[in-house]
């Protein structure tokens, strides 16, 4: 949740220096890695995803801030999958568990990107920046 207020329009360079240097993103990395990973430990575990359970309440509020953030930037809301959309993709065994909530397209938009970045993280994908940066 934290790490969503890194990207505030009204936040100069100095407050977002003065926000890391005070240690509370230091995780930060970590849990934009294994965010969904320790979601769904969660759920295969047995733990409850039940409307009144405070997981489903932290997931409804991870949502509405990310949805926030891509309003204030301006950013079209709509560029996030439907519910409807997900179904008919066949959604990640990975995120299975959160199919009927909100956070589930915003879920499925982080694995697309790390799939996608996962693509250029090989060896070819240094030769093929190579090629595209060296006009030689």
């Amino acid at each position: 949740m934290r790490g969503l207020d890194l990207v505030r329009p009204d936040y100069s360079s100095m407050d977002y220096i003065g926000r890391i240097a005070s240690g509370n993103y230091r995780l930060l990395p970590y849990a934009l890695e294994f965010w969904i990973e320790h979601c769904s430990q969660y759920a295969s575990g047995g733990g409850s995803l039940g409307p009144d359970q405070p997981l489903q309440h932290h997931m409804a509020r991870l949502h509405m801030k990310h949805q926030d953030c891509l309003h204030t930037h301006g950013r079209a809301i709509d560029h996030v999958q439907t519910q409807e959309n997900l179904r008919a993709n066949q959604i990640d065994e990975l995120i299975e568990p959160f199919s009927k909530m909100p956070i589930c397209a915003l879920m499925a938009d982080v694995l697309k990107l790390r799939r996608l970045v996962g693509e250029f993280d090989g060896d070819n994908s240094s030769g093929m920046f190579r090629l595209i940066s060296n006009p030689n």
